[in-house]
């Protein structure tokens, strides 16, 4: 009887702590694609996306470093989560489609560590895709260099890819038809198929006032987010309180579907113009470099 009574009393321990743990999981409105954050024994943070209840993306670091000691990257616990959704329809002044629905769920996970630095990772997950994105608060410091950012994209499985090579000072490269595993480096939007037919982009969006990213193989189907530097290494001069680009992942199960996806507008600012009714559609026929 006694063995019993600690069974029943372990098992109501253990569902109670289940239900105090907060939720980090998020889906699509139409549920087939799902993002979830875990948190491992170090404090490290870690996002895996799936499609269909199958691995696209599993176990990818997130976070980043910065100089004077300051750790952005551990020793984090999950305080709270916040759940949101968002449909709505906007018109855009100018641009390939006039209307674009703006559909997804939120999901902004809260976070401390020992150091009392303050982190949401705020996930939105659409119909077509997924974007995540840091904000911080370090209130030990006035200002922050930072010096690399450790968010990965591991995935499941190897496939094909579309890209050219990294660089912060021309896109105009020839693109490469590739295994994911063999990208040495790569500039985005960095395209993909998988082994299982999904095709997808990975890309930023907002990006205001932080540097361009381009990725890195590190190994095992895992490319890593580089950022483009200052002339002495660091990648970016911060505020104690600052708000990253979105990181983004478009999903589609044909490729035209990327093509017509309105995910990276989405996820850009509304314009702040007060009116454009001052815009008219113009054609342009001529040598590009003519625009400028």
């Amino acid at each position: 009887m006694k063995v019993k009574h600690l069974v029943g009393a372990f098992l109501c321990v253990l569902g109670c702590y289940a239900c105090s743990s907060p939720k980090t999981e998020v889906q699509s409105p139409d549920g087939h694609i799902k993002m979830t954050l875990t948190v491992d024994e170090n404090g490290k943070p870690f996002y895996n996306v799936s499609v269909d209840d199958s691995l696209l993306i599993e176990n990818s670091a997130m976070g980043f470093t910065a100089a004077n000691g300051v750790i952005l990257a551990e020793g984090f616990e999950v305080k709270n989560t916040i759940f949101s959704s968002e449909d709505e329809t906007w018109t855009q002044p100018w641009g390939e489609n006039k209307k674009n629905r703006n559909h997804y769920n939120e999901m902004a996970v809260n976070l401390t560590n020992e150091d009392h630095v303050q982190l949401t990772l705020r996930f939105r997950v659409f119909d077509d895709g997924v974007g995540f994105r840091y904000e911080y608060t370090v209130p030990s410091v006035d200002s922050l260099l930072i010096t690399d950012e450790l968010t990965t994209f591991r995935f499941h499985r190897d496939g094909t890819s579309w890209s050219i090579p990294a660089s912060a000072e021309t896109y105009e490269l020839l693109y490469q038809q590739q295994p994911i595993s063999e990208v040495e480096t790569a500039n985005t939007p960095f395209t993909f198929k998988t082994a299982d037919g999904v095709y997808g982009s990975i890309h930023e969006a907002a990006l205001y006032d932080f540097p361009e990213m381009t990725l890195k193989q590190i190994g095992h189907y895992t490319l890593k987010a580089e950022l483009a530097p200052w002339p002495d290494g660091i990648k970016a001069r911060k505020g104690n309180h600052f708000t990253t680009s979105w990181r983004t992942v478009q999903i589609a199960p044909e490729a035209v579907g990327l093509i017509n996806s309105s995910l990276i507008l989405n996820l850009n600012d509304p314009c702040v113009l007060e009116t454009t009714d001052w815009i008219r559609p113009l054609k342009y026929v001529g040598v590009w470099w003519g625009m400028h």
